[in-house]
């Protein structure tokens, strides 16, 4: 990892650790991204994506027939877009793409379960506050 990715994946890490200390709540925009805005003074916009990749067919043999040992599904596997938007200008400042940058996948992926969980506490949250009494 060069000296830029070690930075990405300290601010990375920095960013799970205020959301799973409550520092930072997500809201879903869809079923795979997650979306935090800043409070003023700051001015941004800080989205995350999970995409699936697109599964691979199993190798044919010379014979054009598939190894049934081999045709077993494969597991899903992911990568992760990060978004950095200045909400001033509407311009994005910052795109992390794990397909392009493989060694920021993991640090992206623990981002991304720590923003689903924290959305899903403030959820419960939610319902439990406005139940009746």
């Amino acid at each position: 990892m060069d000296t830029r990715e070690q930075q990405l994946a300290t601010y990375l890490r920095q960013l799970k650790d205020a959301t799973e200390g409550g520092k930072m709540s997500w809201s879903q925009a869809n079923p795979t991204t997650y979306v935090w805005t800043a409070l003023p003074p700051q001015f941004a916009r800080v989205t995350l994506q999970k995409v699936a990749r697109p599964a691979t067919p199993p190798p044919a043999t010379t014979t054009g027939i598939v190894n049934s040992a081999i045709q077993a599904k494969p597991a899903p596997s992911f990568y992760y877009i990060l978004q950095g938007l200045d909400t001033r200008t509407n311009l994005t400042k910052l795109v992390i793409n794990s397909s392009l940058n493989p060694s920021l996948n993991q640090a992206l992926a623990d981002l991304y379960s720590a923003a689903a969980d924290r959305y899903t506490s403030d959820s419960i949250e939610f319902l439990q506050s406005i139940l009746p009494k």
